[in-house]
């Protein structure tokens, strides 16, 4: 039965990567590998970088019998299809081991015998060639290995290294080295460790030498005389690196921190130094070019702060180039593309302010349409009518989105439309004389219309031959109705019929409809006892005025919004006509609320004072504040008095007593 190799991780391995060979069992086997050791030489011939490789494999036959072991020499899986390294030997015990090709190339076969408890020692070795690259990799993928049966006892992985004082290959060159249980004395760099294989492979990844010289070179120069020219190379090594395909994760990362600190040192060392805008032109270039790659994650995400980093950058630039400079055309169609990613998402982000202020910077390019400009700039309006009228702004609103946008159809239907916002009654009941007096607050910017249904209050009851009324405003606006001069017992019903049938006059006319105090007196002696009552409901006012505020709420709730300025496939003429009929709607839906909430607060802030006295002349005896939702209840007063008449007759019986008894006495003297 083949025994499967472990699949290896494809990120884990490059296609560029040097290929390394591994001695594996083609079938199932007993056979341990006990130990493992890899001798790696690093040379550089005629400007390629070699790697001699030794392979040790110290095998044991635990069992009690003679093992036949098939072995295989093959490739990472994930690199078959690469060039194989050359000069592959095989050996066991240190005598030369024939291999079988099964085709053109790798995998080779061969076949060895161990004895009952014995160890034999393979070495396998190679040469393979590392491709002239920005940088040069050695990974070795121990997990293969496993593919042996049990674990190792120990390995040790040696690359030997030309060393530091050769000037090729320092370690300064390095930018990846793991596992992290590496040791380095100079010239050899070691893993040494008992146990199971890491998990990870082996990487030494570094700079490619001739790269490295010129990058040392130039960062020599750099620290004996700084000038913008020799930052700009500086970080274009380093952009170099960061944009090859083998710099990945942390170590691209790092090259990008290392290009964006050489250009902005740059910045800051012709800032300091006083020199011409146009000497840092390529530097803002540089810089723009590293925020644009930035821009786009791997995930295909935009990511706005480099997008306005790179914005912040080419406008640097440009301000800085001659009119005619060659690099304006590249510049202005990279600012193009960095307004326009802006502006989209400040759209997505429901931010017009921001949209209006890159739209006024997009306008200043040649790159758009501006018949498109125009388009955008309407609808950024009107989105942001929207938004005033979510901030209950509509004045703003209007003003943004024109004022032709309103018309009739929008405010509630007329008779719907509250005229008065409150209503204050005095109501004054005694036995000789009952009065009314109501005073009402017209809903701000309609005291014309309030002017024009009081005139016709006025007008029906003079039409009724009813005298004594007071129909006026006052000095702050208010309307007041005054009836103190009506004999309301016997006009009452004249009244109730000529009040037009406005939902607004339901209190006056509940009021006049329901006038009929309960009167009576009674004597004893001296005194006269006076009874009072008035049934008050007024739950019909309040039940009309909250009909009509939760008929005003439905027909809002109705309103549908049909808002397609969001749909891909809509042209921007449609998507405006569809943004201005959403404000026209909200707009309609605002006004409906709002009344109802007009008719809602007048029911809740009118009021009605009711005081009962014996007599007109008197002051009130009791005094009640009612509201329009209050329970049906029965206002009552009971009181005694003397009476005037009974009094004077009294005086004037006791005067005549007097008189009589004055008139005796003087006969009798």
């Amino acid at each position: 039965m083949q025994r499967m190799i472990p699949a290896v991780i494809p990120a884990q391995t490059s296609p560029t990567d040097p290929v390394h060979l591994y001695l594996l069992p083609l079938t199932d086997t007993p056979v341990r590998l006990l130990t493992h050791t890899l001798d790696v030489s690093i040379r550089s011939e005629d400007e390629a970088t070699i790697l001699r490789v030794v392979a040790g494999y110290r095998l044991h036959n635990a069992t009690t019998e003679n093992q036949t072991v098939l072995l295989q020499v093959s490739p990472s899986p994930t690199q078959s299809a690469q060039p194989m390294p050359e000069g592959v030997n095989l050996s066991i015990d240190g005598q030369a081991l024939t291999l079988q090709p099964t085709g053109e190339g790798f995998p080779q076969t061969g076949q060895i015998s161990i004895a009952a408890d014995a160890r034999r020692q393979l070495t396998l070795s190679y040469q393979t060639q590392i491709r002239a690259d920005d940088f040069g990799i050695f990974r070795y993928t121990s997990q293969l290995l496993n593919a042996w049966a049990g674990r190792p006892e120990s390995w040790r992985i040696t690359i030997d290294l030309p060393g530091e004082n050769s000037g090729w290959l320092p370690s300064e060159s390095w930018v990846s080295t793991s596992p992290a249980s590496w040791t380095y004395n100079g010239d050899r760099l070691q893993w040494l460790q008992e146990g199971a294989f890491p998990d990870e492979p082996f990487v030494l990844q570094w700079i490619a030498p001739t790269l490295w010289r010129s990058l040392a070179e130039t960062r020599q120069a750099l620290s004996t005389e700084p000038t913008p020219a020799r930052f700009l190379a500086l970080g274009d090594f380093y952009n170099r690196l960061y944009g090859s395909p083998k710099a990945n994760g942390s170590t691209r990362l790092r090259f990008y921190a290392q290009a964006l600190a050489a250009y902005s040192d740059g910045v800051a060392f012709g800032q300091q130094t006083g020199l011409p805008p146009a000497q840092m032109t390529a530097l803002h270039r540089a810089l723009a070019s590293l925020y644009r790659s930035r821009s786009i994650g791997a995930d295909g995400r935009i990511d706005p702060a480099y997008i306005d980093l790179m914005v912040a950058e080419v406008q640097r630039a440009l301000n800085a180039l001659p009119p005619d400079d060659s690099l304006r055309a590249e510049l202005t169609q990279w600012l193009a593309q960095g307004l326009e990613t802006q502006f989209r998402l400040a759209q997505q982000q429901a931010d017009w302010s921001q949209a209006s202020i890159v739209l006024e910077e997009m306008t200043a390019l040649p790159n758009f349409d501006p018949a498109w400009l125009a388009s955008e700039r309407q609808m950024i309006e009107l989105q942001q009518a929207l938004t005033f009228l979510e901030q209950d702004n509509q004045d703003a609103a209007i003003t943004l989105a024109g004022a032709d946008i309103l018309n009739e159809s929008m405010l509630p239907p007329p008779e719907s439309r509250a005229i008065f916002a409150t209503w204050q009654v005095t109501l004054t009941l005694a036995a000789d004389e009952t009065t009314l007096h109501l005073a009402a607050a017209p809903v701000e910017g309609r005291q014309e219309t309030a002017q024009l249904v009081a005139n016709q209050l006025a007008q029906a009851w003079l039409n009724a031959d009813v005298q004594g009324t007071n129909v006026s405003f006052l000095g702050d606006g208010q309307l007041a109705i005054d009836l103190s001069g009506v004999a309301l017992a016997e006009h009452r019903l004249a009244l109730t019929q000529s009040v037009p049938p406005l939902a607004d006059w339901a209190l006056l006319r509940t009021l006049l409809t329901s006038l009929d105090p309960a009167v009576s007196r009674s004597h004893q002696w001296l005194w006269e006892r006076v009874e009072i009552s008035q049934r008050m409901d007024l739950r019909a006012v309040s039940d009309q005025w909250r009909g009509v505020a939760a008929l005003l709420e439905r027909q809002a709730a109705d309103i549908q919004f049909a808002f397609v300025a969001a749909n891909a496939q809509a042209t921007n003429a449609q998507a405006i006509d569809a943004v201005q009929a959403e404000i026209s709607e909200q707009l309609r839906q605002i006004y409906l609320i709002r009344e109802a909430q007009i008719w809602q607060n007048a029911v809740r802030s009118s009021a009605i004072r009711i005081q009962m006295a014996p007599n007109s002349a008197d002051t009130p005896a009791r005094i009640w504040i009612a509201q329009l939702d209050d329970a049906p209840q029965t206002l009552s007063l009971q009181t005694e008095v003397l009476s005037g008449p009974r009094l004077l007759l009294a005086v004037v019986i006791l005067l005549t007593a007097l008189l009589a008894l004055a008139g005796l006495l003087w006969l009798l003297l």
